[in-house]
């Protein structure tokens, strides 16, 4: 079902047509597809949960939510976008003509995070997942952290809450990959009493676990979503070629002072904590 047709003036037949299929209409994916729309060099049309009909289709797709990650799979469009698509679900659809905006964070830059709060002294991480994407992506990034003894392990689900457990107990941090399968509603309020009473704060992997309880996360904005999403199809126009998937390069850091405090944590502000790590990451 087309919802509405948004560009930065009347539909302009001579530009690149997008369309943006949604997996609901709400005010937040609404204020999304305007940033997205706003001043772009090309027309958006909105949609919401399928396809429109081939003969109306647009020049590039545009879908929102891993839910729809399977109109990926079959298409006439000249291009594929995925936003806010978990890096895992994303693989699985993947083709040529597609790319992606992850949702979420990498591994690497909440552990830059974890080096602005202890001041790039030594630490040790505990990292528990279940694909092995986040071992390869801890691998990469070690020697980028000379200061920290990482504890990893992989799991199942029938395993997962007493390792997770063992990570807290054995380390400083527990750094929470984005898998819903362990880090989710039902499970956080253990993770986080195990926390509190071991005195190794979570961190990530979103901003609703900082709210939640977790000391701290670096978090992507719906503007830095939007931005990243122009950017790549800019791109795409200039150069007929897609960039490679890849999280927003803007990020805020989202801290919780409460419960650091109740730690015994005594943490610099948010944006010093963000002007650290860029200030690291650009040495």
């Amino acid at each position: 079902m087309l919802l509405s047709t948004f560009s930065n003036a009347t539909a302009d037949d001579s530009k690149v047509t997008v369309d943006i299929v949604l997996p609901t209409k709400n005010s937040a994916l609404t204020t999304l597809v305007k940033k997205i729309s706003n001043k772009a060099e090309f027309n958006v049309r909105e949609y919401e949960n399928s396809l429109p009909e081939p003969s109306q289709r647009g020049d590039i797709l545009v879908v929102v939510s891993d839910h729809l990650l399977p109109l990926l799979d079959n298409n006439n469009y000249r291009a594929s976008i995925a936003l806010y698509a978990d890096v895992i679900a994303y693989r699985k659809h993947h083709n040529a003509k597609s790319s992606a905006i992850f949702s979420g964070q990498p591994l690497r830059r909440q552990l830059e995070l974890i080096n602005a709060l202890v001041k790039g002294s030594a630490a040790r991480i505990g990292v528990v997942f279940m694909d092995n994407y986040y071992q390869e992506e801890l691998e990469k990034s070690k020697s980028n952290f000379q200061n920290f003894d990482f504890i990893t392990a992989k799991v199942d689900l029938h395993n997962a809450q007493r390792q997770i457990n063992k990570a807290i107990q054995d380390s400083h941090f527990l750094l929470a990959t984005p898998e819903r399968e362990l880090y989710n509603a039902q499970s956080i309020r253990g993770i986080l009493l195990a926390s509190l009473r071991h005195r190794s704060p979570l961190i990530g992997p979103s901003e609703s676990f900082v709210t939640a309880g977790a000391v701290a996360s670096v978090v992507s904005q719906t503007e830095h979503y939007a931005t990243a999403l122009r950017d790549m199809i800019h791109t795409y126009i200039g150069t007929d070629t897609l960039s490679a998937p890849h999280y927003p390069q803007e990020f805020d850091v989202k801290v919780n002072y409460n419960v650091a405090e109740s730690l015994g944590l005594n943490l610099p502000g948010e944006e010093a904590l963000k002007k650290f790590m860029l200030r690291e990451k650009n040495d």
